[in-house]
C-alpha cells in the first residue's frame, strides 16, 4: 500500500490480499452494500472510527504496518485524529495530559531545528 492511495483503493487492496470477496467483507463488518462501494468509490468520506475498527477486525491477516496506513489515510480524508489514536486516548483518558506534553514538545522540538 501507498500512503497517498485513497481509502477505498486501499481497502480494495486489503480486502483483496486477504483472500475473501467484497461481499464476505462487506457483511462480516455489518455494512450495507450501497455504502460499501460509495466507500470505494470515494463517494463518501472513509467510515467513522468505529467501523473502521470493524474492518480492520475482519481483515484478519492485515499486518501492523497496513492497518496503520489505513487509518491514516482515513485519518486524512476525515481530517481527524487517526481511528487507532483517538481509541488508546479514550480508552485512557488519564495519559491524555501526558501525550499532550509530549506532542507539544516534538513540535518545539521540530520548531527550533527549523529555525
Amino acid at each position: 500500500m501507498d500512503k497517498n492511495m485513497t481509502f477505498g483503493d486501499a481497502l480494495k487492496e486489503l480486502i483483496k490480499k486477504e483472500g475473501i470477496t467484497q461481499q464476505a467483507f462487506y457483511t462480516e463488518v455489518g455494512i450495507g452494500k450501497p455504502y460499501f462501494y460509495d466507500i470505494l468509490s470515494g463517494k463518501v468520506c472513509p467510515p467513522p472510527a468505529e467501523v473502521q475498527m470493524r474492518m480492520v477486525r475482519a481483515l484478519k491477516k492485515i499486518s501492523v504496518a497496513d492497518r496503520n496506513l489505513l487509518f491514516d489515510i482515513a485519518a486524512r480524508e476525515r481530517e481527524e485524529v487517526p481511528a487507532d489514536i483517538a481509541k488508546m486516548l479514550f480508552d485512557h483518558p488519564n495519559d491524555i495530559a501526558s501525550v499532550r506534553k509530549v506532542l507539544e514538545a516534538l513540535l518545539v522540538s521540530r520548531t527550533i531545528r527549523l529555525n
